[in-house]
């Protein structure tokens, strides 16, 4: 089933490259900002430059400390996430974008299945996760890729692709991560080019490269230095 196109039929695409995990959620909360300026949503994949976990922004620090592993406290929910192997994901849409109309639950359900259209090229034949995770689980306790949520993406009866959101009046903030890796050899490039496909299909678009500014980079290396890479920022709770 396709789904609502935007209003120009436009997405941006970033392929950026592998950055630290401090980077990485910065250039995520700039690309945030910056969405308010913007009539498209905007894809981007990205990796990181060594093993590393990020936790959700309510979780506490005491889950990681002793993993002995870089880590970083994200903008958005969720549980504690591994990242390295990971294929790791971006879309962020202005608050003009019908997307950010949508409940949390519509958007994820919509931008899953467009990862699962994607992945079939590939002969993964996965599905939504259809109930919700019933068990009581604390915030600041949880691990992502534990347990499946209503949603999720499952693939031989577990979980492979997760995700988490954050909302404000310039827009919406979707981080997701894809795990085949594990289990599974697939080919890296192969597998974004699929998931591209399947975002081109299930929203009728097309896709525009994004290239970050001289402006962008230094407004991320700031919010690297005064909040990502700091213990304030990263052991709050």
């Amino acid at each position: 089933m396709h789904h609502q196109s935007t209003s120009n039929n436009v997405w941006y695409l970033w392929l950026d490259d592998s950055s630290s995990s401090w980077t990485n959620m910065a250039k995520d909360e700039i690309l945030l900002l910056h969405s308010k300026s913007s009539i498209s949503p905007l894809l981007r994949f990205y990796s990181w430059n060594s093993s590393a976990v990020s936790i959700g922004y309510f979780q506490t620090y005491s889950e990681v400390k002793n993993l002995n592993i870089e880590f970083v406290r994200r903008p958005t929910g969720g549980g504690i996430v591994h990242h390295g192997t990971d294929i790791t994901y971006t879309v962020v849409c202005p608050s003009s974008c019908w997307l950010y109309t949508m409940s949390r639950y519509d958007s994820y359900r919509l931008l899953h299945s467009a990862i699962i259209t994607g992945l079939q090229e590939i002969n993964i034949n996965s599905k939504l996760s259809e109930h919700a995770n019933l068990k009581v689980v604390n915030p600041a306790q949880m691990r992502c890729f534990d347990e499946p949520a209503q949603n999720d993406i499952i693939f031989a009866n577990g979980k492979i692709a997760g995700a988490a959101q954050k909302r404000n009046s310039d827009g919406m903030l979707h981080q997701g991560s894809i795990q085949l890796f594990d289990n599974i050899k697939y080919d890296r490039n192969q597998v974004v080019t699929s998931i591209i496909n399947g975002f081109l299909q299930e929203f009728r678009c097309s896709m525009k490269s994004f290239q970050p500014s001289s402006e962008f980079t230094e407004q991320v290396n700031k919010l690297v230095k005064s909040k990502y890479g700091t213990e304030e920022w990263n052991e709050k709770r």
